[in-house]
């Protein structure tokens, strides 16, 4: 007498997973699905195996089915501890087992965790930089005042002295004070561009994480022997003014591309990290979790890093009174208005 063929051979194996998920998960469990597919493992076993039970089988497990959808064997076998843990979590077990559902799960919290830490740093770098930088403009203008001083200050003693070096006795008491002002004026300028970049490397090293440093030698501006002297230093100011407006231009280049670009990209990884985690949680508390659900998730992840950018960067949604680094978070965590929206846009342009 022939026996089951393949196929039924490995939905007799299933549905002794499905029947022992039912009897723990379900209330209102058939005892005839319970019947049938217990006579089908009897017919079997006694190489009894018929047309007639093998159509009382399959109605069997398609009732069996329907009972605990949407639940399946392939969601049940995902819930299994049969896979051994990752080596790089060395101070467990490597026998100890783990299920997908359980072991993905940690893979997208840890990635949840990695992604909140780095924009948290980014956010940091961004809001110390951008303070730094309007410190560094205060500071220049209050510089260029000063200088716009010394310059007229200048003018007075070259008028009065010409050439002559400032030690001359027969230079008026007028003109030493005012020699004097510009001495001291010129040492709170260098006080003042000493820290400016003291400000420069450490902005250096935050955007660069360490990598990068600076070593520009400040300004020496020692007491003034002569009319010359005070026109150097002048322009000397003038060649360090000139280097930190370059610098301030190629951070805030920097500091923009973090703001526009790499946070609402982060993000909105982040935000669909989010959302995946909880997606995940329900689905192992259902027991609703398949090998699709990986590729599904890993594939919003991706999904949510573009509406972030989308989002963020003001494409969508600029009439919003959020943050546009909130409203990247959002898009990335909630996609599908994003991309309805993006739908909208695409038919009107097909239409015109």
């Amino acid at each position: 007498m022939p026996g089951p063929n393949p196929f039924e051979d490995k939905a007799l194996e299933q549905a002794g997973n499905l029947l022992l998920f039912a009897a723990e998960n379900r209330k209102d469990l058939s005892s005839t699905i319970i019947s049938n597919i217990s006579e089908s493992w009897r017919a079997k076993a006694d190489n009894q195996w018929t047309a007639q039970t093998s159509e009382k089988f399959w109605t069997a497990y398609h009732s069996l089915c329907n009972a605990i959808k949407p639940v399946s064997i392939v969601s049940i076998n995902c819930t299994l501890d049969n896979i051994p843990r990752p080596r790089w979590m060395f101070w467990r077990n490597r026998n100890e087992m783990i299920s997908i559902s359980k072991r993905t799960a940690q893979n997208y919290l840890w990635l949840l965790l990695t992604l909140l830490i780095i924009t948290i740093a980014l956010q940091f770098v961004v809001t110390t930089v951008g303070a730094s930088l309007k410190e560094i403009d205060t500071a220049l203008t209050d510089a260029d005042e000063s200088v716009e001083r010394i310059r007229i200050d200048e003018s007075y003693i070259k008028d009065i002295v010409g050439a002559k070096p400032f030690n001359d006795p027969q230079i008026p008491v007028t003109a030493a004070k005012t020699i004097s002002d510009i001495d001291s004026t010129f040492d709170k300028i260098n006080f003042s561009t000493s820290k400016l970049l003291a400000k420069e490397d450490m902005n250096t090293r935050l955007i660069t994480f360490g990598l990068l440093h600076v070593s520009v030698e400040n300004a020496d501006y020692s007491a003034s022997t002569d009319i010359a002297e005070v026109t150097k230093n002048i322009s000397d100011y003038y060649d360090l003014r000139t280097h930190f407006s370059m610098f301030g231009e190629r951070v805030s280049i920097v500091i923009k591309i973090l703001n526009f670009a790499l946070l609402p990209l982060i993000l909105g990884m982040l935000g669909a990290c989010a959302y995946v985690t909880r997606l995940i949680s329900d689905e192992i508390r259902d027991t609703t979790f398949s090998n699709t659900s990986r590729q599904r998730h890993f594939v919003r992840v991706g999904l949510g890093a573009l509406a972030g950018v989308v989002v963020g960067s003001g494409w969508i949604g600029s009439d919003l009174s959020w943050s546009p680094l909130a409203l990247a978070f959002v898009a990335g965590y909630a996609i599908e208005p994003v991309f309805a929206t993006i739908d909208t846009i695409a038919e009107k342009f097909k239409k015109t």
